[in-house]
């Protein structure tokens, strides 16, 4: 549903981790993710006022995918590490 989409290290998969249950590798590597990383955000439904639970059915949520960084020169290699 939703491609995040950026250069290498801008926090694409922080962002992927933070929002999901997605365990993406992250760290300042000199280089782009090389797989897509793909997590599911489900939203929170309220009930009584002060709890919460997630209530996830075929029509609510959203796929999140963690694009490898845009890198000048990709196609040539460049960025893979």
């Amino acid at each position: 549903d939703v491609a995040i989409v950026a250069v290498p290290n801008a926090g694409k998969s922080t962002l992927l981790a933070a929002v999901t249950r997605a365990k993406p590798k992250i760290a300042n590597y000199p280089f782009t993710t090389v797989i897509p990383n793909l997590g599911v955000w489900t939203p929170a439904v309220y009930e009584n006022d002060d709890q919460y639970t997630s209530d996830f059915s075929a029509s609510e949520g959203l796929v999140l995918c963690d694009v490898p960084g845009l890198i000048a020169g990709a196609s040539q290699g460049v960025g893979l590490g």
